[in-house]
């Protein structure tokens, strides 16, 4: 299993506003995270599937100052009022609202399990 960080890059598409991108190109196992964005901001997370890969997404939450990138050590899986529409094996996306989260950081976690092809995450900040 491989665990990678995903760069994130910033565009500004209107001012006042903050939108992150990540795109990964996914065919073996392995964990891939987002870099970390403003937990304390208003922020949305919309993340897309292609091909036919098969994984879990899920949205972890620090209130480190520094926290460790590249493990869970210091991130807790939160715990959303709905599900994330997961890829299993076709085309997907999902919006995510995460408004009122209140952390410091907060990231995607994507788990892939088997197929290939892209998983992409959009976080939008604003505040």
């Amino acid at each position: 299993m491989t665990t990678t960080m995903l760069p994130i890059d910033q565009k500004s598409p209107a001012a006042g506003a903050n939108t992150l991108n990540v795109l990964v190109a996914v065919a073996s196992a392995g964990t891939k995270y987002t870099d970390p964005f403003d937990g304390s901001l208003a922020t949305s997370l919309q993340i897309f599937n292609t091909g036919t890969v098969t994984g879990v997404w899920i949205i972890q939450v620090s209130s480190k100052v520094s926290p460790v990138l590249n493990t869970d050590t210091d991130w807790t899986t939160l715990t959303l009022g709905g599900s994330i529409t997961q890829p299993a094996g076709a085309a997907s996306n999902d919006y995510i609202d995460l408004s009122s989260l209140g952390s410091r950081w907060a990231r995607g976690k994507y788990t892939h399990t088997s197929g290939a092809g892209n998983v992409e995450a959009w976080a939008h900040t604003k505040g």
